[in-house]
């Protein structure tokens, strides 16, 4: 699962460490790779209850990137979204599949202003859940 676009003054632009691209590895521990967008969707339902969600996250840095590599956080990495009763995270996951129907891409896809995941700053669009 990837994170797709990220919206513009929201928590995850705002935190500044997701970005379009980025896979999510876990969701509260829970690996999903190779995972089901029905399973990520079950995993991200179940840390609504909660109330907050633990993302870890895998980057493949640009090559050709030139930047102070000291000042990078470490990837993959986890993100926290803490949301309010009766509020939803936010974001919407976005799934593609091969032919034979098996998940190979999952991504954010849309980040709603002013949720929670847009409140954390940590998420955007084009991040990919691992």
């Amino acid at each position: 699962v990837s994170v797709g676009h990220i919206v513009p003054g929201g928590a995850a632009d705002m935190d500044g460490r997701l970005r379009q691209n980025d896979e999510i590895t876990h969701v509260d521990g829970c690996s999903v790779l190779n995972a089901s967008h029905h399973r990520v969707v079950e995993l991200m339902t179940n840390a609504a209850l909660n109330g907050r969600v633990t993302l870890s996250i895998k980057r493949v840095l640009d090559p050709d990137l030139k930047t102070n590599e000291s000042i990078l956080p470490q990837y993959p990495f986890d993100v926290v979204v803490s949301r309010r009763e009766n509020e939803g995270f936010g974001f919407v996951i976005i799934s593609s599949v091969n032919k034979s129907g098996a998940s190979v891409d999952e991504i954010i896809g849309h980040i709603q202003e002013n949720s929670p995941a847009a409140r954390c700053g940590r998420l955007h669009v084009g991040d990919r859940i691992l």
